[in-house]
């Protein structure tokens, strides 16, 4: 475990304790959860978390994050998995024996070391799709940014992490590749899984775009995920009104090719107010706004001459949504009322517009490369990921939700999502499968690497109801608009003055 500068014990934050108000034994009901987990868990995880299999681990139980959201956790991490068990007498034995390995370490979720261990082999199967890409012959055209455009053979590549963590290969003509060779690359043929599809992925992309505007054109409250299955690359349309999806709507996209299912739609998610003492102010950390309400504080960045604080560009009201850059003394962000994160006037940049959603502001206290993961750094950011691509079912983005207080994970769902939803707009999204709600935007979406160092990929800035359907804007890691970089060392440094922080490394996964 990383050690890192440590607050006297009287000034340590003190959290709730993780069996709320229900304490080790007897019926838990929701109301006697904490705040931030009686609106977010599922009846099943309350029900699990009452079951015999898991009475000694709650009798046991020790941890910050509280007990039922943990097993929340659990059970939706795992449902992303065949290899991961949802079995009540397995998850006992795990939750009371807590083993700390690479699953705690890297992901915040407890793991057998046997789970641990296929985890890791999954992560590093992933990590030859790129290869397999190029294998494949498809050209590919991509501005960093922007959405790719490839061949008219290429389908997509993903990976399947609920059939063996195969890797899916999606090809309109299978026999126009050279298989062998991808099999080769894969690992063994029986890693590999091709498919014939019919519609390539640039059709696809169109389609999406096509049924996208002219829902939003009649004013049809709905959206349009692209869901990575077994068949191929599939359009869901979802909307809390299904009906208002008309027939002649669907039409203009082949049958085929799209579903509709009932769900709530992307808003921006704009926490609990936990007060942590000066010394332990860092990312990660619920935040209030003044004027503009409650976000979370995503990372840490510097320029020049000042450190930043960085969150979602649509905490704040107006005028500090769209903000030029420039000095003010009308803006103020607190940590629970108790600390001014930002005193006196301070340089502030924030756009929210056009796809775009970040924010920065010049603060005393964004002067490390911490990453909080409950309580206290146990991370550090030491680079910075452009990503040529965010791999479908592979990678991992975590993170530190200010109105949880804690870390948690999850898989990427969709690349270049496009959303039109008020506040929401854009069409360079990330979809990724991690729990969210209001106040949560502005986290820092991290990835894991190497043990305890994470990158720092995205800011958290929209959601759609739980279980996987948050969204992050890829541009904000752009160089492009950013004139500023992130704090990033291979250790973790305090106290440093922005003159003293080099250029992060690039790591491009």
């Amino acid at each position: 475990m990383l050690a890192v500068p440590s607050a006297p014990a009287s000034a340590r934050y003190d959290p709730r304790p993780g069996l709320g108000d229900y304490g080790a034994q007897g019926p838990i009901d929701r109301g006697l959860l904490p705040e931030y987990a009686a609106d977010r868990v599922d009846d099943r995880a309350i029900a699990l978390a009452q079951a015999p299999q898991l009475a000694a681990a709650r009798t046991s139980w020790n941890v910050e994050m509280d007990f039922v959201f943990h097993v929340d956790y659990q059970l939706k991490f795992r449902s992303q998995t065949d290899y991961l068990s949802t079995d009540p007498s397995h998850l006992g034995a795990l939750l009371k024996n807590r083993p700390q390995n690479l699953g705690i370490d890297t992901l915040g979720l407890y793991m057998t070391d046997g789970e641990a261990a296929e985890f890791t082999r999954r992560q590093e199967r992933g990590d030859r799709i790129p290869l397999i890409r190029a294998a494949i012959g498809e050209s590919e055209s991509k501005v960093e940014g922007q959405e790719p455009r490839y061949g008219p053979n290429f389908g997509g590549v993903w990976q399947d992490q609920l059939d063996g963590g195969a890797i899916v290969v999606a090809l309109v003509d299978p026999s126009r590749a050279d298989q062998a060779r991808l099999a080769q690359i894969a690992g063994g043929k029986e890693h590999l899984r091709v498919i014939d599809v019919e519609y390539s992925w640039n059709q696809v992309q169109g389609y999406r775009d096509t049924l996208l505007a002219a829902l939003d054109k009649r004013g049809v409250p709905a959206g349009v995920r692209v869901n990575s299955t077994g068949q191929g690359r599939k359009l869901e349309v979802f909307s809390p009104d299904p009906k208002s999806v008309t027939s002649d709507l669907l039409g203009l996209v082949p049958g085929s090719l799209v579903s509709v299912v009932e769900g709530p739609l992307d808003v921006e998610e704009a926490p609990p107010t936990d007060t942590h003492p000066e010394a332990e102010q860092q990312p990660g950390l619920s935040i209030e706004l003044d004027p503009g309400g409650t976000c979370t504080w995503g990372i840490n960045g510097h320029s020049t001459v000042w450190n930043y604080l960085v969150t979602a560009g649509h905490c704040g009201d107006p005028p500090f949504e769209e903000f030029a850059g420039a000095f003010t003394d009308d803006l103020e962000i607190h940590q629970n009322d108790s600390f001014e994160l930002t005193p006196g006037s301070q340089y502030l940049e924030s756009r929210n517009s056009a796809g775009w959603d970040f924010k920065r502001m010049a603060s005393p206290q964004a002067d490390s490369n911490c990453y909080h993961a409950v309580g206290s750094c146990i991370r550090y950011v030491q680079w910075r990921a452009f990503h040529n691509s965010w791999e479908v079912g592979s990678d991992i983005v975590c993170a530190s939700l200010g109105t949880t207080n804690t870390y948690v994970c999850g898989t990427v769902a969709e690349e270049n999502y496009s959303s039109t939803a008020a506040g929401c707009e854009g069409s360079r999204w990330v979809r990724y499968n991690v729990d969210t709600t209001n106040g949560d935007s502005g986290s820092g979406l991290i990835g894991p690497v190497a043990s305890p160092a994470v990158t720092i990929d995205a800011i958290h800035a929209c959601g759609s109801g739980t279980s996987g359907f948050g969204n992050t804007a890829f541009d904000v890691m752009t160089q492009t608009i950013l004139t500023w970089d992130f704090n990033c060392a291979n250790s973790v440094v305090t106290g440093r003055a922005p003159t003293a922080w080099a250029a992060c490394p690039v790591l491009d996964r």
